[in-house]
């Protein structure tokens, strides 16, 4: 959802005036299944709306042939969500996918506290939801920071909150 909702929404944003439109294709059977539990992509979108919470403003994140993303800013509170998303198969079947890290830049303070989140894809099957990845500190030198996300499969996404500290 996130390769998708990326452009879509950023395509709003900047073509406001004229309209931009899109028709999703898909069924309430894709977010859930027969027998009524949510499923990882139901999980995906919840998280994707959360994004949209009072004080936050749209901010870019860098994307790859693998990844997409976008993150929100809360400047009163100094913190931010990030979700982003993975998927292979738009890389092509001879690129080998490596590890995909998330950098800070330009950050006014000494360390950035990193809440992850792992939405595994289930494809037709439920899913108990977003998994705690990990807690942890980043140390901010000259600006910059950077972190390691763990265990990022094809279709998986990260829900991510970072507060500068």
């Amino acid at each position: 959802p996130a390769l998708f909702l990326q452009p879509v929404h950023s395509a709003h944003r900047r073509n406001a005036w004229r309209g931009t439109s899109h028709d999703f294709a898909f069924k309430l059977t894709h977010l859930v299944t027969e027998k009524g539990e949510p499923r990882s992509l139901y999980h995906a979108y919840a998280a994707y709306a959360a994004m949209a919470a009072q004080g936050n403003r749209e901010v870019r994140l860098s994307s790859d042939v693998t990844t997409a993303g976008l993150a929100a800013w809360n400047p009163a509170k100094r913190q931010g969500s990030a979700y982003i998303g993975r998927n292979f198969n738009r890389a092509g079947r001879f690129y080998l996918a490596g590890k995909v890290s998330l950098g800070f830049r330009n950050v006014k303070g000494r360390e950035v506290r990193v809440q992850a989140s792992r939405i595994k894809d289930t494809g037709k099957d439920g899913s108990k939801g977003p998994t705690p990845v990990f807690d942890t500190k980043v140390s901010i030198k000259n600006g910059e920071g950077k972190i390691l996300l763990p265990d990022f499969a094809s279709r998986d996404a990260y829900v991510i909150t970072f507060t500068i500290q």
